[in-house]
């Protein structure tokens, strides 16, 4: 797959060359892949300032609790650390069910604070096994991820 390089604030990684790519107010950048058999998958960049305060562990917290409460049968499959260079951030794997697609969603997020702005990277497909290969993909995209000074 071609890959190309996406450049946000603060921010730049590889994206799949013919993904569709959009924004809005609360979306830093969303890349959309191609129409396929059970849907369509795509990669969420989110900021959001923060006030110094904030800690890593209370945003996760938080957004947990919220997700628990609002998506239908979620579930936790994993959690953890997720390093990139010096900084941690959080990593977690869950299911949930769409009432609205009808289907069950698999999502994943990595979590970083840098100078009080909080990075939420979010992949979001059907929970099919015919959508399994874009999870390499995502990674890919993930592990691309970079942080920018002065941007």
């Amino acid at each position: 797959m071609e890959m190309m390089n996406f450049e946000g604030p603060g921010f730049t990684l590889q994206v799949p060359s013919n993904w569709f790519i959009t924004s809005t107010p609360q979306i830093q950048a969303m890349f959309v892949a191609p129409p396929r058999k059970g849907g369509r998958a795509n990669f969420m960049v989110t900021l959001r300032p923060v006030e110094k305060d904030v800690t890593l562990d209370q945003v996760v917290q938080t957004s947990l609790d919220t997700m628990q409460k609002e998506y239908a049968q979620f579930e936790l499959l994993q959690a953890g650390e997720y390093q990139k260079g010096d900084l941690i951030g959080h990593q977690r794997l869950y299911t949930w069910f769409s009432k609205e697609h009808n289907a069950p969603i698999l999502q994943r997020q990595v979590i970083f604070i840098a100078d009080q702005i909080l990075y939420t990277l979010t992949t979001t497909r059907v929970n099919i096994s015919s959508l399994e290969d874009l999870d390499a993909v995502f990674e890919q995209m993930i592990a691309s991820f970079q942080f920018v000074e002065g941007s």
